[in-house]
């Protein structure tokens, strides 16, 4: 059954829903760490540790729309092993179980719950029966949007613990925009870094990798000489040319941009 939709919550946050003063801390702790989030991998860590803290649960996916390329970006972040079958198939496939649910959301674009144990509607019968074939229990999701009410992204935390009910819906008023901002971050620095290690490998030559491998490991240019059996002046000068190609200040200052850049 789809319990409610909660609209204008506007209460301060520690009267919302039965927060006592450590959760309204620690939903506070929540969002000050997803602040800081770089990297699709920070993401993952943050969801699994941070977010699960005030809001725990087993499944989480992401729709994510780039607006710039038309891309749609649908991932997921789980504490239990979820298929690549269930997850393209099921969950995210053509009118899969988010298409579905988002339909739903959209009719007030607020926090939307879904319970497989309660009694159906007609709009969710399809949506409950795949919840149950594949124990899924519970959905909690909500999104953001533009001014034109066209989706930005959106969230569907499942496999709950316990009953879900309002504080979840505010939880998610409170969390999804920084959940949003943080994936958003997140993915954006891992495309620069995608094109950055396409631009840097190809202006990286196998020789260069090579020499740079050896500096890595503390290799003076005398020692990388011998090793590659080369002049140390033609290693000085790759060393040079290394610098110079990846606006880097010092050797050792390549070395790091190229173990970041995952080219050595």
């Amino acid at each position: 059954m789809l319990i409610s939709s909660f609209e204008n919550l506007t209460l301060p946050i520690n009267q919302k829903q039965g927060l006592d003063d450590n959760e309204v801390k620690m939903l506070m702790a929540v969002v000050g760490s997803s602040l800081n989030i770089k990297n699709t991998q920070q993401f993952l860590e943050w969801a699994q540790r941070d977010l699960q803290n005030i809001f725990p649960h087993e499944i989480m996916i992401s729709f994510m729309k780039d607006f710039l390329n038309g891309r749609v970006y649908k991932n997921k972040f789980c504490s239990i092993y979820v298929s690549s079958d269930l997850f393209e198939s099921v969950l995210c496939g053509d009118d899969g179980v988010m298409d579905r649910v988002m339909a739903i959301w959209r009719r007030s674009l607020a926090p939307c719950l879904i319970d497989a144990s309660l009694i159906r509607t007609y709009d969710e019968e399809s949506i409950i029966s795949i919840m149950r074939k594949y124990e899924l229990n519970n959905i909690a999701s909500h999104g953001m949007h533009d001014v034109n009410g066209e989706i930005l992204s959106f969230f569907c935390f499942m496999r709950i613990p316990g009953d879900i009910n309002e504080r979840h819906a505010y939880l998610l008023e409170m969390l999804t925009p920084y959940v949003h901002k943080a994936l958003i971050h997140a993915m954006a620095s891992d495309h620069a870094n995608e094109k950055a290690i396409q631009c840097y490998g190809d202006l990286i030559t196998h020789r260069e990798k090579e020499i740079l491998t050896w500096v890595k490991v503390g290799k003076s240019n005398w020692e990388i000489a011998i090793i590659l059996d080369i002049s140390p002046r033609t290693v000085k000068n790759h060393v040079c040319n290394i610098i110079k190609k990846m606006s880097a200040q010092n050797r050792g200052h390549a070395v790091a941009k190229a173990l970041r850049l995952n080219i050595i």
